[in-house]
């Protein structure tokens, strides 16, 4: 769901995700889009699995932006709230540079966030989905309304993201600033340069094409989504998701299609 008006520089989406794994699960990607994610889980733990090695999550965890894939899976039963975060944004709501975030996955006790302590607790105890969400809008906002936010590089995000073949040069002569300037911001507040989002942005579209219709040809798709052609893809696949196309499309992915971005989030 779309987050209200006084987040919306913060927060991308609000999302629920309930279900439950009966027997073992399989692990699941879950792809990279360049946004973190604050994540509450209020059911049984999760899963993750991290270079061979398979370790718990915390309860309670913010993810930061990533270019790899993540493999997860449920223990059991599934009752998550999260929070995707604009990615310009999350380094200047916690006062760290971007560089510090990437690839990072931490207990929110470890993180400087501005969230009250007991969110977690706070939210647990409430078993309704809509007092939930005030709960967590209200810490939010509270949070977020001292943050300094660069429209330029709120904007220059947006067109990375939406538009598969556009390039840096394009994006920072669109919003106003040259493009040794827009690297330099990306660099600051995301930690990495605008082509990675592009990159990103570009991958996401065809992972909404294969999860509408899996039976469309890769190069097709690929095609639709501004690749040159199928070996195109194929190298954003390796990078991105670790394993090929016809690899992933064989995988299960019933949990992982909810963190496809820009999917209706229920």
């Amino acid at each position: 769901m779309a987050p209200p008006p006084e987040l919306s520089e913060l927060v991308h989406r609000i999302w629920v995700l309930r279900g439950d794994a009966s027997g073992p699960a399989p692990f699941q990607r879950a792809m990279p889009d360049g946004r973190a994610e604050l994540i509450f889980n209020l059911g049984d733990p999760f899963e993750c699995r991290v270079e061979g090695a398979v370790v718990t999550q915390p309860r309670a965890l913010l993810v930061g932006p990533s270019l790899r894939a993540m493999e997860i899976r449920p223990t059991g039963a599934v009752d998550l709230m999260g929070v995707r975060l604009r990615p310009e944004a999350l380094s200047a709501w916690l006062r760290v540079s971007g560089g510090e975030l990437v690839e990072q996955a931490q207990e929110i006790e470890d993180v400087p966030l501005r969230l009250h302590r007991t969110l977690l607790e706070q939210l647990a105890d409430l078993g309704d989905d809509g007092r939930r969400l005030a709960v967590l809008r209200r810490d939010l906002a509270k949070g977020a309304r001292d943050v300094t936010h660069d429209g330029r590089l709120r904007a220059a995000v947006d067109l990375a993201l939406a538009d598969g073949r556009a390039r840096p040069s394009e994006i920072a002569r669109t919003v106003g600033v040259s493009h040794r300037q827009l690297h330099r911001l990306f660099r600051a507040r995301l930690g990495f340069g605008p082509k990675p989002l592009v990159r990103l942005g570009r991958f996401q579209r065809v992972l909404r094409e294969l999860d509408g219709n899996g039976r469309r040809p890769i190069a097709s798709v690929a095609l639709r989504a501004g690749y040159y052609d199928q070996a195109h893809l194929a190298r954003d696949f390796r990078l991105f998701a670790g394993v090929s196309a016809a690899r992933y499309l064989r995988e299960a992915r019933e949990l992982a299609r909810n963190f496809i971005a820009d999917r209706e989030e229920v």
